[in-house]
């Protein structure tokens, strides 16, 4: 059934379950159009629960008489936390009430009835929308290609939300975006990252939204951290195949992340490097049974499949780990067309550091697999539907409202963010896409 459609604009698309809600059909063009004063029927179906017997596709009717301005409202008791399908028909004497002398025209079926779906949330969820958010990518003060103005624009430009730059063994390229970006009238929030290494490239982690460095306060007290370090390995036991120190290392940079207010996680388990994993299977194991790390991190530069198996083995073991998909991108520029092939998707309230991490760390989040055509998502099953809805109903044109953004943002440190210009373009093209988001989700 058809999800996305430019001839309408249906707000709200997300209402709270088990109330009313009054949805209206806004027409985005005269092809689209209601009739005003004539009389459309509705059905509304639940697709979680209508199939009860095959015999028998329960709906709700509605007759509607649309209004003055061709647009059409409707209020409906939507029942649970599921999707629900839509359709509305148009009269039969619609289908030749417009002719021309040329080609005898009229309406085709297909323009007839028109399909969409609605998405009820329980109270928990109700009031929250989705984010799309890059947490490990990398910019040329590392080993990436862009700077990170480019960075940030290519990344909102595929309707991104949030963003942390997280280069090797520094955070400048971080702080260099926010400060970059503090003035700038887009809703995008950009985080302090890093990828940390400690002590030496041996170790791989994320790192964002923390108040400091980790990286920074390894090479200010290095002797200091290294007893630290000791002490842990002292009362440590590691199952077989683990190294020792190595693990010892991941539990102190955890531990740094949380003190620090941040949150963390593994980078790209099952990595393949000189022919055998970066991290031993074990080590892996070991750190997600024991609750290292704030989420797993999925790669497609990893063996995806493996992880995401691996992953469904410790859920059904009763391990709920959340999971974040990262692009790891070093180039930017090449994921034309893309939202960062692999992204993370949080359900949140709000695009403060403090409600994504939240989602995060409460599981509220998927990863998203762009790579083949169709997103592939991944995370608890009450997620993957919300956002398998959000992905068909709300990023397509999401999306094409960011574009613009994107550039401009892009060219933002070419005038030192004081183009008159560009500031008032950027303003009136963040209002549309916040509108539009507002909208959609309800929170008006």
């Amino acid at each position: 059934m058809k999800q996305f459609s430019r001839d309408f604009r249906i707000i709200p698309s997300v209402v709270p379950a088990d109330q009313e809600s009054t949805i209206t059909m806004h027409p985005q063009g005269e092809n689209a159009r209601f009739i005003p004063g004539k009389t459309y029927s509705v059905f509304i179906r639940e697709v979680e629960h209508a199939c009860a017997h095959y015999s028998d596709f329960p709906a709700a009717v509605y007759r509607c008489v649309a209004k003055e301005d061709g647009s059409l409202s409707f209020t409906h008791f939507f029942k649970g936390e599921q999707k629900h399908a839509v359709s509305v028909q148009r009269p039969e004497d619609e289908r030749h009430g417009m002719h021309y002398d040329i080609n005898h025209r009229v309406r085709y079926d297909h323009d007839m009835t028109y399909h969409f779906y609605l998405y009820s949330l329980a109270p928990d969820l109700y009031g929250c929308r989705t984010l799309r958010g890059e947490l490990h990518c990398h910019t040329w003060e590392s080993d990436g290609r862009q700077d990170a103005a480019r960075t940030v624009g290519n990344y909102r430009a595929w309707g991104h939300d949030f963003l942390a730059i997280t280069d090797h063994y520094i955070h400048f390229a971080s702080e260099k975006a926010m400060k970059l970006f503090a003035n700038a009238p887009v809703d995008m929030t950009l985080l302090f990252g890093e990828e940390v290494h400690l002590p030496t490239e041996r170790i791989h982690a994320l790192h964002f939204g923390g108040r400091e460095s980790i990286n920074a306060d390894w090479r200010s007290r290095p002797d200091e951290i290294r007893a630290e370090v000791a002490k842990i390995m002292e009362g440590l036991t590691v199952d077989e195949g683990v190294n020792p120190e190595d693990y010892a290392w991941n539990v102190w940079i955890s531990r740094r992340a949380k003190e620090l207010g941040g949150v963390s996680f593994l980078a790209h388990p099952h990595w393949v490097w000189n022919y055998t994993y970066f991290v031993s299977d074990p080590t892996t194991k070991q750190m997600l049974r024991e609750g290292l790390y704030d989420a797993l991190e999925f790669n497609d530069e990893t063996s995806l499949d493996t992880i995401v198996a691996l992953w469904a083995d410790l859920r059904a073991q009763g391990l709920h780990i959340p999971v974040v998909g990262v692009s790891d991108s070093h180039n930017t520029d090449t994921v034309s067309g893309m939202p960062g092939v692999l992204h993370t998707v949080v359900v949140a309230k709000s695009r403060s550091y403090e409600d994504i991490a939240a989602a995060i760390r409460a599981g509220n989040c998927v990863a998203v697999d762009c790579t083949s055509g169709r997103p592939r998502i991944y995370g608890p099953y009450r997620m993957v539907k919300f956002v398998q809805f959000a992905l068909d109903a709300f990023y397509p044109m999401y999306e094409e409202l960011c574009r613009p953004q994107g550039m401009l943002l892009s060219e933002w440190s070419l005038h030192g963010g004081n183009d008159a210009e560009c500031v008032e373009l950027l303003r009136a093209h963040n209002a549309r896409s916040e509108r539009y988001a507002k909208g959609f989700f309800g929170l008006n």
